[in-house]
């Protein structure tokens, strides 16, 4: 996409080489003669032939498209709409959304005043934007020609390379490498979204570094929770997986993803997972496009929340952007990296969407141990260049890895907290209401019929009895007072609670059965 402030820097360019060879150099051509030789002649000196300046004038009106061109060299419009437009801002670094109307007062102002007072009517500002879009198509572009710069990330002051450069190899044989490239703001990497912080290759982030040392987690961890934070900066989602932080309030969870948002600034969005649920998915595209992360802080998930449309964030290239009035809505090309935080996770969510997480529990709980540093966001807001730096190092760790590092067990782990999360309080929410210490359960038809209602695709089980009996004495819904009883007969059952009325126990597989308002027994639906 050749623009004229392009052309007038590579003439300058090509200049320099020609003169330093003894060459003349070359003439950028106007883009609007017609402006030039109108405004000399009119200011010229002597007496002025009438009907040359009006024709003159009238050839400017004529060719006021060439005008706007020349003096907005970095506008640019969508090419399969006539109802948005992006001008670059110098100052920020990025292109901005002008909708057709702002372009419009625009050229109106411009002809008012280059003197077309009367002729600055609605009819001709629209003739003049159809001349501009026909006869500079170049400058027609899409969502998805903007933050394409693969290998280069926005900062608020510039560009700083992704990729340190080798700079041959030191005594002992390991590679050196070349200080990080930082440029500055350029039209041309066309840019919507931009970083809240500068780039300092100085910068360190010593409270940053402390503050993960102290969530006590492995070194495997927390390697791969900077590897993360590195893809961050790009746009690859190539790696197809979600980041989940678990554990309960007070642990941490949470301020590392906004930490993370905070330096990424417009390249970040936060949302509910609400708003993937049913037609709210539709209507998001547009303010997830050209970013690389979103942050879903919640404080419990239903099972609803985490299915296919999530899966399609972490793993799909590409999602609608819906517009008003369009009977075809584009769609943008996905770049996001999710990051879920919360206090527990549903076992009975999709199969594929555990399949694409990386699970990490926050065991230390800084509010439970009195440890928490109530001045630490101020600290780390102090630190977001040094943090970008760290993400620069993670980025850096991953790429020579090609994949995030094994965090041992973690397998297994997924497993184990689908087993034992907090979906036994909507087992039990489902299922049953408070009782007394008088009302009781068998706990053989609990525990089977929490299998069942985990259903057989729900991975590898490894729930014993013995298990659920502890998962019930740790429940964590207040309304239960669990407690345990034996029958005259010898039999273990749950004191505290009593069998919802649309369900009974069946009288041969020890297993609560769903019923109808009748009180006869429906298939249940796992």
């Amino acid at each position: 996409m050749l623009q004229y402030s392009d052309m007038t820097d590579n003439i300058t360019k090509l200049n320099e080489v020609l003169l330093a060879n003894g060459k003349e150099g070359v003439k950028l051509v106007d883009i609007a003669p017609e402006s030039v030789a109108y405004h000399n002649y009119r200011k010229g000196h002597g007496e002025r032939d009438a009907k040359k300046l009006e024709r003159l004038r009238s050839a400017h009106l004529r060719n006021f498209y060439k005008y706007v061109a020349k003096q907005y060299p970095n506008l640019l419009f969508e090419a399969d709409g006539d109802e948005l437009y992006f001008h670059y801002n110098p100052e920020t670094g990025i292109y901005e959304d002008w909708k057709k109307v702002h372009v419009q007062e625009l050229i109106t102002r411009m002809m008012i005043q280059e003197g077309f007072l009367h002729e600055a009517k609605l009819g001709t500002v629209n003739q003049t934007l159809v001349f501009f879009r026909a006869m500079f198509s170049s400058r027609g572009c899409h969502y998805d020609d903007f933050d394409t710069a693969e290998e280069w990330f926005h900062c608020s002051n510039g560009w700083v390379a992704l990729e340190l450069e080798v700079d041959g190899v030191d005594e002992k044989g390991l590679l050196k490498y070349k200080p990080r490239v930082f440029e500055e703001h350029t039209p041309k990497r066309l840019s919507r979204r931009i970083s809240a912080v500068s780039f300092d290759a100085e910068a360190t982030c010593p409270n940053y570094d402390k503050m993960m040392v102290d969530f006590k987690l492995a070194d495997d961890i927390v390697r791969v929770i900077n590897q993360f934070s590195g893809l961050l900066l790009t746009s690859d989602i190539s790696n197809q997986k979600m980041l989940a932080f678990i554990g309960k309030p007070g642990c941490g969870k949470s301020t590392i993803a906004e930490v993370w948002g905070k330096v990424l600034g417009e390249m970040a969005i936060r949302k509910d997972l609400n708003d993937l649920t049913g037609d709210r998915f539709r209507f998001i595209g547009k303010s997830l496009t050209g970013r690389t992360f979103v942050h879903f802080d919640e404080v419990d998930i239903k099972r609803s929340e985490m299915g296919s449309n999530l899966g399609n964030l972490i793993t799909g290239d590409r999602f609608a952007v819906e517009r008003k009035g369009k009977d075809e809505d584009p769609s943008a090309k996905n770049k996001l990296k999710c990051v879920l935080t919360a206090n527990s996770l549903p076992a009975s969510a999709e199969v594929g969407v555990y399949r694409r997480m990386i699970l990490i529990e926050f065991r230390n709980s800084f509010y439970d141990n009195g440890e928490a540093d109530l001045k630490l966001p101020a600290k780390l807001e102090a630190e977001f260049s040094g943090i970008l730096n760290r993400m620069l190092i993670g980025l850096a760790d991953i790429r020579k890895m090609g994949t995030f590092t094994v965090i041992a067990g973690h397998e297994d782990a997924i497993e184990e907290y689908k087993v034992s999360s907090d979906t036994l309080a909507e087992f039990l929410d489902e299922h049953f209401e408070p009782g007394t210490v008088n009302d009781g359960v068998s706990s053989t038809v609990m525990f089977n019929t929490y299998l069942k209602w985990l259903g057989p695709n729900r991975g590898r089980m490894t729930l014993t009895p013995q298990r659920f009996g502890q998962m019930l004495k740790n429940q964590p819904l207040r309304k239960f007072d669990i407690g345990i009883g034996r029958s005259d007969g010898g039999l273990r059952f749950r004191t505290g609670l009593k069998i919802k009325k649309c369900y009974k126990e069946s009288q041969f597989d020890k297993i609560l059965e769903e019923v109808n308002a009748d009180g006869q027994s429906v298939e249940l639906d796992f």
